[in-house]
């Protein structure tokens, strides 16, 4: 008897779970708009204080002249700028992506203005990175020479100091062969 209750359970509960499921909502999308878009944009190399000044504040500025804005809030750090964009609450649900469309076209032209400079500015830095390349070059070079000439004022100074000491050397045999000379003549 237990057992007949227990299948019986089980039937109605597995039955209800099917009638449920078949009255959920199956929509793909839901019901409802979402306000709110991320922009990102990456400048590799470029300091934080670079992506917001020729990033971050122009999106900014430019995304501020959208109809239905609410607010913009960003998070830059090095090389990278991520902006959350945000609509009214009274935004009709049709007009909304055609505002986001907006909002891709204007981070597009302001993004092709910025490739332009940052070419400038990689082209500038990689024109700095050349130039104290030179320099570390031509430091070691002179340090080189400055190296060379040390060693040829030592070897300079050991010539001088041989000579010297060959000079020397010869002028005690001369006057040690003289003062023979004169012992000899003397007796």
């Amino acid at each position: 008897m237990f057992e007949e209750l227990r299948k019986s359970a089980f039937v109605r509960t597995v039955s209800r779970g099917l009638l449920a499921f078949d009255g959920m909502g199956k929509l793909e999308d839901p019901p409802f708009t979402i306000k709110q878009m991320v922009v990102s944009a990456a400048w590799p190399g470029a300091t934080s204080r670079e992506v917001e000044q020729q990033v971050t504040d122009k999106i900014e500025t430019k995304l501020q002249e959208l109809p239905y804005f609410f607010n913009v809030t960003s998070y830059t750090k090095p090389g990278e700028t991520v902006i959350y964009v945000s609509l009214r609450d009274d935004v009709p649900p049709a007009k909304v992506a055609d505002l986001w469309y907006q909002v891709r076209k204007k981070v597009g032209d302001i993004l092709e203005i910025n490739d332009l400079v940052v070419e400038d500015i990689a082209l500038t830095k990689e024109l700095e990175t050349a130039i104290e390349q030179r320099k570390r070059e031509i430091d070691n070079v002179s340090n080189d020479i400055n190296g060379g000439k040390e060693e040829a004022d030592n070897a300079a100074q050991n010539l001088r100091q041989q000579k010297i000491d060959l000079l020397n050397a010869q002028l005690e045999r001369a006057k040690n062969a003289f003062q023979m000379q004169k012992c000899k003549s003397m007796g």
